[in-house]
């Protein structure tokens, strides 16, 4: 029986958007400065190889399809809140620390005078996630399931003065939406700040130990550093003694 592994329209339309949405990805400039949104992370290494523009791995275009969904719902859920009557502000204002070599910014700002009480004005952080992972972190919440988003808000709350975030999770299966209302911790924001001052003084990743002990560590796996921070240590050539003469 002859089995046709021709590709269906689907896999050729796919792979033609995937291309394309790679190929304007490759064009942006590499990012020159530490995120307020990557800080958070609990791997420095990884913050550090991000620094210092080590190569990464590229991009495919499904994680690419993924953020600009992101942005796409973010919108979407604005306008929701804003015909609910709360008063975003979907401002994408930012901050820049250690002559822009620390930058982040924000979804919004949820000012006074909305429908809930709620301890007005509250940074506003917009996510969206897939059912299982958004399950997770209804049942555990942000700071358990997610701390580099915990670390986002918590930089961004201390940059802007502000004493919590409405942090609202988007269930892109369902369109469920789910809150949480979190404070502000002045000494963990203090202590991402000092990591931050780490990885900007640093000369290299190199300087800072890996997160795990083997490569397959599931922290490691799917890093975009994986390759550079795993590869074996480059060992130079010993001439033999009769060629150093």
């Amino acid at each position: 029986m002859e089995v046709n592994f021709a590709p269906t329209l689907a896999d050729e339309l796919n792979q033609l958007i995937d291309a394309g949405l790679q190929r304007e990805n490759e064009k942006q400039p590499p990012r020159d400065y530490l995120g307020g949104s990557e800080v958070g992370h609990e791997c420095e290494r990884r913050l550090a190889y991000s620094f210092h523009k080590e190569p990464r791995e590229a991009f495919p275009g499904r994680p690419l399809r993924r953020f600009r969904m992101g942005h796409m719902h973010e919108a979407e859920t604005v306008t929701w809140l804003q015909n609910a009557g709360f008063d975003i502000q979907h401002t994408q204002a930012g901050f820049s620390l250690a002559g822009g070599k620390f930058k982040g910014h924000i979804d919004g700002v949820a000012a006074t005078g909305g429908p809930l009480d709620l301890p007005y004005p509250l940074l506003f952080e917009h996510k969206v996630m897939k059912a299982a992972i958004w399950r997770a972190y209804v049942k555990h919440g942000v700071q358990k399931e997610h701390p580099t988003y915990y670390g986002q808000v918590q930089i961004y709350m201390r940059q802007f003065a502000l004493k919590h975030t409405l942090f609202l999770a988007l269930n892109t299966d369902t369109s469920e939406l789910h809150p949480e209302l979190v404070p502000y911790d002045s000494a963990f924001a203090e202590s991402l700040i000092e990591k931050a001052a780490r990885i900007l003084v640093s000369k290299s990743a190199a300087e800072f130990p890996r997160i795990a002990s083997v490569s397959t560590d599931f922290k490691c796996k799917l890093c975009p550093y994986h390759e550079p921070c795993w590869a074996p240590p480059k060992v130079a050539a010993v001439k033999p003694a009769w060629m150093r003469r």
